[in-house]
């Protein structure tokens, strides 16, 4: 969070170590994924829209967003995440 979004977090909990075996660019790809929950120190992070965040030297920006509502469509990976947040910690 410090890195791409200048931002600091606390109550870090380790949730899983996932393994993400994916294709891109036309090949196979791999990478293990830490999964953990965290909070924000900022408190006013929660209620903002849009957080804007540099990310290999281009600005992006990130949105809250429920990944279990039937209305979203923006991809979540590892797909076993979102087993994570609901199953595991509602």
């Amino acid at each position: 969070m410090r890195e791409e979004l200048s931002k600091e977090i606390t109550d870090l909990t380790l949730l899983a170590v996932l393994e993400n075996i994916f294709e891109f660019d036309g090949g196979d790809d791999h990478e293990i994924v830490f999964v953990h929950d965290a909070r924000f120190t900022d408190r006013s992070m929660y209620d903002r829209a849009e957080i804007g965040g540099m990310e290999g030297g281009k600005e992006f920006v990130a949105h809250w967003i429920d990944p279990s509502a039937p209305e979203n469509s923006w991809p979540l990976y590892p797909k076993r995440v979102l087993d994570l947040l609901i199953n595991d910690h509602t």
